[in-house]
């Protein structure tokens, strides 16, 4: 198993909540070089990064912008994140975010707590 990167904005010795997202979020991920996007779908997410579910992966370490919509009756909402690509997987990419902003943060803790909360699973 490949060892995943440290995440440098968590607190020392922190154990970060992440979960397991099968809500209707789509992403929308820009290369901050240009090119074409790609679209996919946030498996699991965390105030430091996330899981996108796609068949298109963009290179290890590229500079992204990440447009996330939540379709979810229960926790409609849209937000914007930057980050980079750090590991891929069979069925798409890990996402380590910059440190979000407050705004960003809070729609990120928000979708984690309706799911946590028992938002309706797709």
């Amino acid at each position: 198993m490949t060892e995943r990167p440290v995440r440098p904005h968590a607190p020392e010795g922190a154990r970060e909540h992440r979960v397991d997202m099968r809500l209707a979020i789509r992403v929308v991920a820009s290369r901050d070089s240009g090119g074409k996007d790609i679209l996919g779908w946030v498996r699991n997410l965390s105030t430091s990064g996330m899981f996108i579910r796609t068949a298109d992966r963009f290179p290890a370490e590229t500079r992204c912008s990440f447009e996330l919509v939540s379709q979810e009756a229960d926790h409609p909402c849209a937000f914007s994140v930057r980050g980079w690509v750090v590991y891929h997987a069979r069925d798409g990419m890990g996402i380590q975010f910059e440190p979000p902003a407050g705004d960003t943060r809070a729609a990120i803790l928000s979708l984690m707590d309706g799911h946590a909360a028992g938002t309706r699973v797709a």
